[in-house]
């Protein structure tokens, strides 16, 4: 959303689960425009679940099409994004030539929709910069370059990059980390999952993070459906790789 509090599409959706058996947290990445049946609604792309009954209908929509229990979420919008980032410090990205003129649009948005002035924290040449929330922000939304698929990876890069800015803080950073972050998130996870959570970041520290996204290779196509383009998918396959990535199911 553009509007801080305000409701919007959920165009960057990511499960996140954690196997204590394996040692393993997956993020998986479901892509926006995948068209299916969201619950009580006629069909559409995915991201319009999020837009027509919140949280709650999404997780809906997920469990019905692609057969994984989704429980929790955590939800947070432009403005909330940008200070988790800037509140860690930073991250550190390589910006590519193609990549710099999007990203710069998306910061002139940012700065008119805050008041500041148009060309303030526009990046001017390639390379590796540590980024601040703003500029991150306009690097994960970034479709232009590259497909969709390519968007979704960013956002999981910037997310392990966010993983691996927290996970070596002590306990009393973590703490002031979160008394910043947390009242921006909007979730439904408890006081208590969310500190036993906390609690337990040095033991998922060693956890190997895998990463990937649905639709897979090979079992997608382009669709036009009510002159919108969607992504039509075999449910079946993914659903079989769902199984096998998150619950070890072969």
């Amino acid at each position: 959303t553009r509007k801080s509090g305000g409701s919007g599409r959920s165009d960057a959706m990511i499960i996140i689960s954690i196997n204590k058996k394996t040692k393993t947290i997956t993020a998986t990445s479901i892509l926006r425009d995948i068209y299916l049946q969201i619950p009580g609604k006629k069909n559409n792309r995915i991201n319009a679940a999020y837009a027509m009954g919140g949280a709650s209908l999404l997780m809906d929509t997920i469990e019905q099409n692609f057969k994984i229990k989704v429980d929790r979420f955590a939800s947070v919008d432009f403005y909330a994004f940008i200070d988790i980032v800037d509140t860690i410090g930073g991250i550190t990205l390589d910006v590519t030539e193609k990549e710099i003129s999007v990203i710069n649009r998306y910061i002139e948005e940012m700065n008119r929709l805050t008041g500041q002035d148009k060309d303030l924290d526009k990046i001017t040449s390639p390379g590796t910069y540590l980024l601040n929330g703003k500029q991150t922000l306009g690097y994960v939304r970034n479709r232009y370059v590259g497909t969709d698929f390519a968007r979704t990876a960013r956002q999981r890069e910037v997310l392990e990059k966010i993983f691996n800015g927290v996970k070596d803080l002590n306990l009393i950073k973590l703490n002031e980390l979160m008394n910043k972050i947390l009242p921006q998130v909007t979730t439904n996870l408890t006081e208590g999952e969310i500190f036993s959570m906390i609690l337990s970041l040095p033991s998922y520290a060693t956890y190997e993070l895998q990463q990937w996204s649905i639709p897979m290779k090979g079992t997608y196509s382009n669709l036009r459906i009510n002159k919108m383009s969607v992504l039509g998918i075999d449910f079946e396959e993914n659903i079989k790789e769902i199984q096998r990535k998150i619950y070890g199911i072969e």
